[in-house]
């Protein structure tokens, strides 16, 4: 079913129904006992608005469907080092490896391998999306279009043809200033429930109320509102983003995580070269876990980026940050501040050249004691100094070229080399 741009709305929605049958000559020349009849649901809908010009766009989406899955358990393989992407760290120094002490790292000892257990249960997971973007002048320039057009229509004229004039020419800063005001909405969730124990209202993303028949639920909430959004000499931007997730899939037992960010950011440019952009986040950050510990951070960071470019060919930039954390759980702080410098030059259209240098240094109360790894972005205490070189070539019409090299040296452990050289051609 579909209607598309009727009075500024579209609508699309779509359902499907499968059926798997196994034959038992199959099922006995696969030699597998598991395989069992199957049926699916799959249900979508999709609506768009856009009245006045534009001026007002909302976007809804919805998926509903039945389906099967299995409890999780999450494993750690030792592979060597620097050909995994995890790391173990005895935060507690127990000797014993816990799941909390595997954290990200590039050069890492350990894979993550996710295994399925048990059998497969029957589930519906619905997920629903809205999103919402406004703006003030432009429903108002809308309004009075449709209200011409109607006009000359009914006199048998051409509707006369509007002119996009700038938030805040002709009528000044102080009257015309909500004209440059504009905003986005974002609502977007999940749920994965047993069969038939769907309660509430699950198509709408503020109903987040997880039990014990929810395998796993996420809830996302943004709003973004604008001052002079996309002009570059000026604009503000402030940001409310709330993620909360709550996982029952893995053996381990419920994991219930929500994390809070409050921002404002300016960016402004003072000459035709020189752009200036700075951003001061208030963040909170929680996780109640049934088999590993808790934590409550609550931190503010400020930083921020300045960037010249001489010329177009190439720009050179400075990016400067402070952030503060404290872990009431534990009652850990931890001060991070951090500079990076960097390089971009463009080889005239034959590819581009970029450097960059990533210093850290991390400090935290009591000293003896290890972080959370949430906090200071995962970064060790101590310093850290990353460098990373990259190259992007066009050596003929059909053959390119990569570089890149990274240098990294983090507290307590020898300097890290990479190198990677990689020619593509294409036929």
């Amino acid at each position: 079913f579909s209607i598309r741009d009727w009075r500024s709305l579209s609508v699309n929605a779509e359902y499907t129904h499968r059926e798997k049958t196994f034959y038992e000559a199959y099922i006995a020349a696969t030699n597998e006992g598991n395989l069992e009849d199957s049926k699916s649901d799959l249900a979508q809908v999709r609506v768009d608005f856009a009245p006045w010009d534009g001026g007002l766009s909302t976007s809804l989406k919805t998926h509903l469907s039945n389906t099967r899955i299995a409890r999780k358990k999450r494993n750690y393989i030792y592979v060597g080092t620097g050909n995994g992407i995890y790391v173990w760290e005895d935060r507690n120094e127990n000797a014993v490896k816990e799941e909390d002490e595997y954290v990200p790292d590039p050069d890492g000892e350990y894979v993550l391998y996710v295994e399925r257990i048990g059998d497969f249960q029957p589930i519906t997971e619905v997920r629903t999306g809205v999103r919402m973007k406004w703006e003030p002048g432009k429903i108002l320039r809308g309004q009075k279009s449709e209200v011409r057009s109607q006009r000359s229509e009914a006199r048998g004229q051409r509707p006369p043809l509007t002119t996009h004039h700038s938030p805040l020419t002709k009528t000044g800063w102080w009257p015309g200033w909500w004209k440059g005001l504009s905003g986005e909405t974002s609502l977007e969730g999940e749920q994965k429930v047993q069969r038939g124990a769907i309660r509430g209202n699950p198509f709408s993303p503020l109903s987040f109320s997880p039990d014990s028949t929810t395998v796993r639920a996420w809830r996302r909430i943004r709003q973004d509102v604008y001052l002079l959004r996309g002009k570059r000499t000026f604009s503000v931007r402030l940001r409310y983003n709330r993620n909360d997730r709550w996982d029952n899939e893995y053996t381990g037992g419920v994991r219930e995580t929500r994390t809070v960010e409050q921002s404002l950011r300016v960016r402004s440019r003072f000459l035709e070269k020189l752009n200036l952009e700075w951003t001061c986040t208030k963040t909170d950050q929680r996780r109640t876990d049934q088999s590993l510990s808790d934590y409550r951070i609550a931190g503010w960071e400020l930083n921020g980026r300045l960037s010249y470019r001489p010329r177009s060919a190439l720009e050179t930039s400075l990016k400067l940050g402070w952030s503060r954390e404290h872990e009431h759980e534990q009652d850990l702080r931890a001060n991070r501040i951090f500079i990076k410098p960097g390089i971009s030059y463009s080889l005239r259209g034959k590819g581009r050249l970029r450097a960059h240098v990533d210093w850290t240094s991390v400090t935290s109360s009591p000293s003896d004691r290890s972080l959370v790894y949430p906090m200071a972005k995962g970064r060790r205490i101590g310093e850290t100094l990353n460098g990373d070189l990259t190259l992007d070539y066009r050596i003929g019409r059909y053959m390119t070229a990569f570089l890149s090299y990274n240098g990294r040296k983090d507290p307590g452990r020898k300097i890290i080399h990479t190198g990677r050289m990689e020619v593509k051609a294409y036929f």
